[in-house]
């Protein structure tokens, strides 16, 4: 059953994504992010319209709550900006919302019809990988990570462990190593 989730459930994520880091390319990150969570309301809302789920009082009460603090965030945020920095990724963050929502959905009627939560991570991320692919191969990019961001991954990793206090073990330690050879190899 999985299977047949798994194409618009990876067409889905991969236009969520894309159209998320767009909304972060093009706009500001505060009001973008925040719009993009807007995606937990819109998908109960579904999950009440469509899924049947019940309506409770709380559950309005919470998706009225959320939408009042995105309104008031998303109308503080209006008036800081100027003509000349109008937040032009917020078109992207609404498409990315509402894909968002699309895939909880897909993913709720594909638990419901009996997949499996590991068949539809592997397939979705099969999925997501093939359009990547064909992605690149029409727009004639590589599919090699740049130096850079390899190098910040690694850097980022190494610095979660030094100022947030994560834990090092054997196996992160591998990671690490195998991230930094891979840069080095790379390069």
């Amino acid at each position: 059953m999985s299977l047949w989730y798994s194409l618009p459930i990876g067409a889905f994520t991969y236009a969520t994504y894309m159209l998320a880091l767009k909304s972060l390319v093009t706009g500001y990150a505060s009001v973008n992010v925040t719009t993009f969570r807007l995606n937990f309301v819109l998908s109960s809302m579904i999950a009440v319209v469509f899924l049947g789920e019940a309506l409770t009082t709380r559950k309005l009460l919470c998706m009225l709550l959320c939408l009042a603090a995105i309104a008031v965030f998303f109308l503080g945020s209006r008036r800081e900006e100027s003509a000349h920095a109008r937040n032009t990724g917020l078109p992207f963050a609404l498409l990315a919302c509402a894909c968002m929502a699309g895939l909880n959905t897909l993913n709720k009627l594909a638990l419901n019809a009996g997949s499996s939560i590991l068949q539809l991570v592997m397939y979705r991320y099969v999925i997501v990988c093939a359009i990547g692919i064909a992605s690149l191969v029409l727009r004639r990019q590589s599919a090699v990570p740049s130096r850079k961001l390899l190098a910040s991954s690694a850097v980022c990793a190494v610095l979660s462990f030094l100022f947030l206090k994560e834990k090092m073990n054997v196996m992160k330690a591998a990671g690490i190593v195998m991230a930094v050879i891979s840069i080095v190899a790379i390069g």
